[in-house]
């Protein structure tokens, strides 16, 4: 699928929560196929979480849910795109570095991630926030110590 925005994405990365993340109230416009929605969808966000579930879906995509160490009633599902199907090389690397890392870190083990907003529609996925909101595509991925 095309991106036309993803262009404007601003590469300053913004410290967050999990918790903070599911609360972005939905947008009341319909979801745009190949653009953003502003100011959320144009963001890279930082957030540390506890892995609670990996799985890959029919797209080859990695889904990972995550909880926020500080609120277990907070969860949302970051996804790692497959790199094959990435033109950019840079981009394609960062994908495979984030999955390379994902394999060193154990189930409940903690992680800190870099990647774009992004608001799904809310469907059955397992994990997902209330608002649908994830962090699509994962940048980046890396082990942290438990706390």
């Amino acid at each position: 699928m095309r991106d036309d925005d993803a262009s404007q994405v601003r590469r300053s990365v913004v410290p967050t929560t999990i918790r903070a993340l599911g609360r972005i109230p939905i947008p009341q416009v319909a979801y745009p196929r190949n653009n953003r929605i502003a100011p959320h969808e144009l963001t890279v966000y930082r957030i540390r979480g506890i892995i609670e579930h990996i799985s890959v879906e029919n797209d080859h995509d990695w889904h990972l849910t995550l909880r926020d160490p500080a609120d277990s009633a907070a969860i949302m599902v970051v996804e790692i795109p497959d790199p094959a199907c990435v033109s950019d090389s840079a981009l394609k690397a960062d994908l495979a570095e984030a999955r390379r890392v994902l394999h060193t870190i154990p189930k409940h083990g903690f992680a800190e991630i870099d990647g774009v907003g992004f608001f799904d529609f809310i469907h059955t996925q397992r994990g997902r926030a209330r608002n649908g909101f994830e962090l699509h595509p994962v940048l980046v991925l890396r082990r942290i110590p438990a706390r």
